[in-house]
């Protein structure tokens, strides 16, 4: 079975660019056919970029020769870490934030409530006050009225 650049770095989870840094001369003039525009791999190829990979995971995966293959995926997940905490506290800003936002609506109408009640009352105290005046004004009318003079108009 033979297979493109391409479809070999897909498999093994790569670039293609990284594919092609690992097929020298020698390799291409082993391992290749080429057919159209496309370079295509035998299985021998195949068999051998595998192994090359699979022993460059193995460094990485161990002591690497510059010191740098273990520590990036180790600073990607303390990245990830420290992401995952923010977000998190983030979410417990918002929760917060959204109750005491429920509890500013419940005092508003309350505040609301109390503010009608008060409306009410004071209406009804103006009626009352009305209802005595106006029943006062009538007692004052069916008293017998003051006799006045004609020169006690001018004063």
């Amino acid at each position: 079975m033979e297979l493109t650049i391409k479809q070999i770095a897909d498999e093994l989870n790569v670039s293609k660019t990284a594919i092609r840094k690992h097929m020298d001369e020698s390799f291409r003039n082993t391992y290749t056919k080429k057919k159209g525009n496309k370079i295509l791999i035998t299985d021998g190829g195949i068999k051998k970029l595998k192994s090359q990979f699979a022993s460059h995971e193995a460094e990485n995966n161990g002591a690497s020769s510059n010191g740098q293959g273990s520590q990036v995926p180790e600073e990607q997940s303390e990245e990830v870490k420290l992401l995952s905490q923010q977000f998190e506290e983030s979410l417990k800003q918002i929760k917060e934030k959204d109750k005491q936002i429920a509890e500013l609506h419940q005092l508003l109408d309350q505040s609301q409530r109390l503010q009608l009640d008060v409306q009410s009352k004071l209406k009804q105290l103006e009626h009352q006050d009305q209802d005595k005046i106006t029943a006062g004004a009538s007692s004052e009318t069916t008293a017998t009225p003051k006799k006045h003079h004609w020169w006690q108009f001018n004063r």
